[in-house]
């Protein structure tokens, strides 16, 4: 399947938040989590999962955020905020990922646990699919946008992300390690001044560039770019290469490749495993449970994929 499917017509029309006031906005958010939680209850259960255990329901977003990442990646168009408010179901199995699938499909909308759903005013928008292609730094999972409808003329748009349970260690060690170690040197770059020169050279615009600005998304990300060393760049880049190698690494373990869109072209895991296995103290991995503490994951150098395997 694709990996971003619009599940509505005019999905890009109707796929706004109803206000783009800071504080109605994340007031409407506060409103939509008892329902968001009671659908990602529901959609647990569909799938024979138990509800209390697998469904996480996640902080807001703080309206100062949401005015941050609106003016970074919208043009400051609040109403293209999907993630104000958002839970997590944690799946067990590649069949449960593969329901998933088969019922957020257009033309599946009419089975009956969508038409429970509509009754109580969630529409669901649109699926993106990052099992069948991982984002840029590795992230593995699904994403739901879901249309709540909140009376008086007035809905909000949530998000549920969908991952296997076997990922939380990855995730977890991803957004406290890795992520914070990226921020980490861009604070460090921010405090920098930039000469005379600087100030009138164009702001760079490589592939790492974009990923960095994704990732750190603040209000003067042009000016932080001119302020990162090339050494700050390698930095990032190398930390960013183990992102997606961990999650490369977890995927394997979990037969959770098999889902992925151009698995028969896949090279990147095999890769992964090499590089990881070799990273040393100053970056820590984390696959399953059974981590070393100073040399990666020892349960890379046990499941370790045949040099012959097919991905």
């Amino acid at each position: 399947m694709s990996t971003r499917l619009a599940l509505v017509p005019n999905f890009h029309t109707v796929a706004s938040q109803s206000t783009g006031n800071v504080f109605v906005l994340h007031k409407h958010g506060e409103q939509a989590r008892t329902p968001l939680m009671k659908y990602a209850r529901a959609l647990a259960i569909e799938l024979g999962l138990n509800p209390d255990s697998q469904v996480v329901q996640g902080p807001m977003k703080t309206p100062e955020r949401i005015v941050e990442k609106a003016e970074q990646r919208y043009a400051g168009d609040r109403t293209q905020i999907h993630d104000i408010c958002r839970d997590t179901l944690y799946v067990h199995s590649v069949t449960d990922i593969e329901r998933i699938r088969s019922l957020f499909v257009p033309g599946r909308i009419s089975h009956p646990f969508h038409q429970g759903r509509e009754r109580h005013g969630i529409t669901p928008l649109e699926i993106e699919d990052n099992f069948a292609e991982p984002k840029k730094h590795g992230w593995i999972g699904i994403n739901l946008k879901l249309k709540i409808d909140l009376g008086k003329g007035r809905h909000h748009i949530a998000e549920l992300q969908i991952t296997h349970e076997g990922l939380k260690a990855a995730n977890e060690y991803s957004h406290k390690n890795i992520y914070s170690e990226i921020r980490a040197r861009v604070n460090t770059a921010k405090k920098r001044k930039l000469s005379f020169t600087q100030r009138f050279m164009p702001i760079p615009d490589t592939p790492l560039d974009r990923e960095i600005i994704s990732l750190v998304c603040t209000k003067d990300s042009p000016d932080i770019l001119k302020k990162l060393t090339p050494e700050d760049k390698d930095f990032i880049k190398e930390l960013l290469a183990q992102n997606r190698g961990l999650y490369n690494l977890r995927s394997w373990e979990l037969g959770l490749h098999v889902l992925r869109k151009d698995k028969d072209k896949e090279r990147d895991i095999l890769l992964a495993t090499h590089m990881a296995a070799a990273s040393g103290p100053h970056i820590r991995l984390v696959a399953g449970t059974d981590v070393d503490k100073s040399h990666g994951p020892s349960s890379l150098r046990r499941n370790r994929p045949p040099e012959n395997a097919v991905i």
